[in-house]
């Protein structure tokens, strides 16, 4: 998964004795500027595989199917590496030249104290969010280091500005709470615009065949949070720079399901209101928007009825999505100098059948040879009105690291309701397909972050080791592991009968 720039290999041709063995190098590719290091890997491949390998003169443990991983000490500047392969008294080479960083990138200094009472005393001013795009963080880049993302909002919403560092604005959410934006995703209000303000109205609800809305209404786009209780039978929304003036709260008796438990509204702190919305069945997933001005609409999804006609995923729609693509540099590489879109794809297409099999409709993100950006992946599963959302991915770690020192498969989640699924998909796994567990665990990853489904990326195996490459090559493994994950998908929606 972690990005590593991709290098056209070719097809090694059968070769006659007196020619010597084939050697080619996959990663890094020719000219490749990287950052500063000390050591790294050097991902590459040999025919036939019996050869003796050596890159930069150590020597080099070469896989079955002659592909190699070494780890060589780096130097900075112009670097040659040269991989070396004997058989029979002959021997070839091959040479990759690249470009490496004289020293770490400097770090910006830290906030400064005196930095930090200039905030405190800053004007407050508006701004708008001008793009969805727009991602709020825990605080300020310090040290190089981005802040944790912790709120994504909807264009339009407006925002309290206290203060800039760099091109970050500090965003007075409430008199406790302060989070950070890139300046470029904000638009300038006026001067003198007043400050964003809203008051909460009345609040009502609306049945529908699997999902509950609840229309609050508010007489500004102010920013909101939204998040579910431990048992996912609540979901609170607080909306900040907010009153309540709530009235009523109506709660939709019509229907053939009555969705709603109970709503009912607090006023936690001067400028902050909350919205409880308890429903009787668990949170599939929710969405929240605005509509008609400052009326905000808040979507609580519940499960698909799955199980007709005998199969366990007949009515669900799950969206199938291939990572990355077969763009240069976009993912990981093998020795071999397979791209890391087309495994993926390769083992989407094996999940695909699985999921059919058991009856599930199946929608994919993409076409094997097409390029789609990460947020447009999760706009075509809600346009294809997907229940559940599974990215298929195979793993690498970064530069400066040692590939043997991870394996396996791993799976991850970001939102609660996503949880169950992480957890069924990575206890199936290993009884199809026979393979290391490199664990469970919540990502903040782009393609997991919209609630309105459970989603969660699969990481199959490490496409950057030449053993685990072998296996991810096999159509047989890709079919096992399709099979794992099926089976923890359709062992998900069981859960909910």
């Amino acid at each position: 998964m972690k990005r590593i720039l991709f290098a056209a290999f070719l097809f090694l041709p059968v070769l006659s004795a007196a020619e010597g063995p084939e050697i080619r190098i996959s990663y890094p590719r020719e000219g490749a500027k990287m950052g500063y290091l000390k050591r790294s890997f050097v991902l590459g491949h040999v025919l036939p595989s019996t050869a003796s390998v050596t890159v930069n003169g150590s020597t080099v443990e070469v896989h079955r199917t002659g592909s190699f991983a070494a780890v060589i000490p780096f130097s900075t500047g112009t670097f040659p590496i040269t991989a070396r392969a004997e058989l029979g008294g002959l021997s070839t080479e091959t040479v990759r030249t690249l470009l490496v960083a004289e020293t770490p990138s400097p770090a910006p200094p830290p906030v400064s104290a005196s930095e930090l009472k200039a905030l405190e005393a800053a004007r407050l001013s508006a701004v708008e969010v001008s793009t969805p795009e727009i991602i709020l963080k825990t605080g300020p880049t310090v040290n190089g280091n981005t802040m944790a993302y912790d709120l994504f909002l909807p264009e339009g919403v407006r925002l309290r500005v206290q203060g800039r560092l760099g091109n970050e604005a500090r965003l007075k959410m409430s008199d406790t709470e302060y989070l950070w934006g890139e300046e470029r995703y904000l638009k300038e209000l006026a001067e003198g615009a007043p400050l964003p303000a809203a008051l909460l109205g009345d609040i009502r609800s609306q049945n529908k065949e699997r999902s509950l809305a609840v229309f609050l209404d508010l007489n500004e786009r102010v920013p909101f949070r939204a998040v579910p209780s431990e048992d996912l039978k609540t979901l609170k929304v607080t909306l900040y720079y907010t009153v309540s003036n709530v009235d009523r709260v109506r709660l939709d008796t019509s229907g053939k399901v009555r969705w709603a438990e109970e709503i009912r509204w607090a006023q936690p702190a001067r400028e902050t209101a909350e919205v409880l919305c308890r429903v009787k069945e668990k949170i599939w997933g929710y969405d929240l928007r605005y509509e008609n001005g400052g009326r905000l609409v808040c979507e609580i999804f519940f499960a698909p009825r799955g199980g007709r006609f005998g199969r366990p995923l007949s009515g669900v729609t799950v969206a199938v999505d291939p990572g990355h693509s077969p763009i240069l540099g976009d993912g990981a590489i093998s020795p071999q100098g397979y791209a890391e879109g087309e495994v993926n794809y390769r083992l989407s297409e094996s999940l695909k059948k699985k999921l059919e099999d058991q009856g599930a409709r199946v929608f994919m993100t993409r076409e094997r040879g097409e390029s789609v950006p990460l947020a447009d992946r999760g706009r075509r599963a809600a346009k294809a009105e997907a229940d559940l959302f599974v990215s298929v991915h195979t793993n690498a770690v970064p530069d400066g690291s040692d590939p043997s020192s991870r394996r396996g498969y791993s799976v991850f989640y970001f939102h609660p309701m996503s949880l169950g699924l992480a957890d069924a998909v990575h206890s199936a796994f290993p009884k199809y397909a026979s393979m290391e567990d490199d664990g469970l665990s919540y990502g903040n990853l782009a393609v997991c972050r919209g609630p309105r489904i459970p989603a969660i990326l699969v990481e199959a195996a490490y496409l950057i080791r030449p053993d685990e490459e072998e296996q991810l090559l096999d159509p047989g493994f890709q079919s096992r592991a399709a099979a794992g994950i099926a089976r923890g998908v359709a062992d998900f929606i069981r859960s909910f009968r």
